[in-house]
């Protein structure tokens, strides 16, 4: 009788410690799962071409789509974007109207600072030119294929307010084009260089 009732405590005690084991690893799970925050909002982005002297907003409809990682304090996600039209003028007097677009090369990602609501963040893209036209003749002047030799690179860093938006800004440079036709040594006369400046929203 004290054998099989030996038998039967041990039992029961092993069956409660694999019981806590088991609620313990699904409470971890719960746990990291929750650690990890869906974010989703609209993107805003305005960027200042330093060579053309021209400020280009993006329309309406860009989106800001990936996740915040409370443990580690990172973020992650990917921003799309419409095409955007910038009207110029180049050579002095000859009216120019391109429409761009920008290709993510590499996700937006870096850290954030949730004690003093600042973030710091960097991605890079290529920059491609679908068209450019003069003097408002429906001439494509740099084919289909015009596009940044290599990608551009930026780093970025602002704020995140308490209305559950975040506004960063950085500095970048435009490498110079390629495929662009007949008007590729143009364009790499007119748009590369240093000192463009981008300022992005993103609201939740």
């Amino acid at each position: 009788m004290r054998k099989k009732r030996a038998l039967s405590l041990s039992v029961a005690v092993l069956m409660s410690i694999m019981l806590s084991f088991a609620t313990g690893l699904s409470g971890a799970k719960v746990a990291e799962a929750d650690s990890v925050l869906p974010l989703s909002g609209q993107a805003n982005v305005l960027t200042n071409i330093a060579s053309l002297h021209q400020l280009v907003g993006f329309p309406s409809g860009g989106t800001f789509n990936g996740s915040l990682d409370v443990t580690t304090s990172t973020i992650t996600g990917n921003m799309s974007l419409p095409q955007a039209t910038v009207s110029t003028t180049v050579l002095g007097f000859v009216p120019m109207t391109a429409v761009i677009e920008v290709d993510q090369v590499s996700p937006v990602s870096g850290t954030v600072n949730l004690n003093a609501l600042t973030l710091k963040v960097s991605t890079s893209f290529n920059i491609r030119i679908i068209s450019a036209t003069v003097f408002g003749f429906p001439v494509n002047l740099v084919g289909s294929s015009c596009i940044t030799s290599s990608p551009v690179n930026v780093n970025m860093s602002g704020i995140i307010s308490k209305t559950l938006s975040a506004t960063v800004g950085g500095w970048y440079t435009i490498p110079q084009f390629k495929d662009c036709g007949l008007s590729t040594f143009l364009v790499n006369m007119l748009i590369p260089g240093s000192g463009n400046t981008i300022l992005a929203t993103i609201s939740l």
